[in-house]
């Protein structure tokens, strides 16, 4: 869910931010957001060191960043 909608904000020439639940340097461009990439309408955040890497305790964590950065927040599923 979270990819399409980045991918859609793109396509339509929106903006985005990206909360990563690891460190900075274990981010890669998702291959379905490849061909809509634009650096300039892109933010890619993490609250973790470099090298953290994911884990589902800071997925959950960084939820609370998320909702901290946006003005609404819908869930549509939570497992």
């Amino acid at each position: 869910m979270d990819l399409k909608t980045h991918y859609t904000s793109l396509k339509n020439d929106g903006s985005t931010i990206i909360v990563l639940p690891e460190g900075l340097e274990n981010f890669k461009i998702k291959k379905i957001l490849k061909d809509v990439w634009d650096w300039e309408r892109v933010l890619v955040i993490s609250e973790y060191l470099p090298n953290a890497i994911w884990s589902v305790s800071r997925a959950m964590e960084r939820n609370s960043t998320i909702v901290a950065l946006s003005n609404l927040m819908v869930l549509i599923e939570a497992i």
